[in-house]
């Protein structure tokens, strides 16, 4: 049943990344509009999915070009055995629907390598993620997201897993 969910949930996600700008565009309608704005952020996140104990932080560097996205990360994760740290780029779209440029809306696929301590060789990561950004005020933004990533390193591992979902939240600062 979860693999049914998880790949349902895959097929909605991906089928809204296809089409919605398509839809948007040749409908004519106005609820759907790419992001036009340059700015620059630095998110600051927690990872509140782990159920183990411990807890997942991360730092990210995100610069939008108009409705193109990109994003440099980093993540930390001290209570597993061995703990690792992720290194992470994402790019994708960002966007706004119903009227509101209040909350901003992204998309996007992710790659990365992940670095395990004791071993000598990083593994790598992909996957695709989505989320949501609230506008506080014009320099303080908070978010949620959420994301799936195959790991090369749950093989390594043994583990029955070949992908993960996570989640996290966020404050997000902007710099310019």
């Amino acid at each position: 049943m979860k693999d049914t969910i998880k790949w349902l949930s895959i097929l909605v996600i991906l089928t809204i990344m296809a089409f919605t700008p398509v839809w948007a565009q040749s409908s004519n309608m106005n609820w759907f509009q790419f992001n036009q704005d340059e700015d620059a952020f630095i998110s600051v996140w927690v990872d509140p999915t782990f159920t183990d104990g411990g807890e997942q932080y991360g730092i990210d560097f995100i610069k939008d070009f108009d409705w193109f996205r990109l994003k440099l990360g980093m993540s930390h994760y001290a209570q597993l055995t061995p703990n690792y740290t992720d290194f992470v780029m994402g790019t994708g779209t960002s966007f706004h629907l119903f009227r509101t440029d209040k909350i901003t809306y992204h998309v996007g696929g992710r790659l990365g390598l992940i670095a395990r301590s004791g071993n000598k060789t990083p593994h790598p990561l992909m996957g695709f993620e989505s989320g949501m950004v609230v506008n506080i005020t014009d320099k303080l933004r908070v978010g949620a997201g959420i994301w799936y990533d195959k790991r090369a390193d749950l093989d390594f591992y043994d583990s029955p897993k070949d992908g993960l979902w996570n989640g996290k939240l966020e404050v997000i600062f902007k710099l310019n």
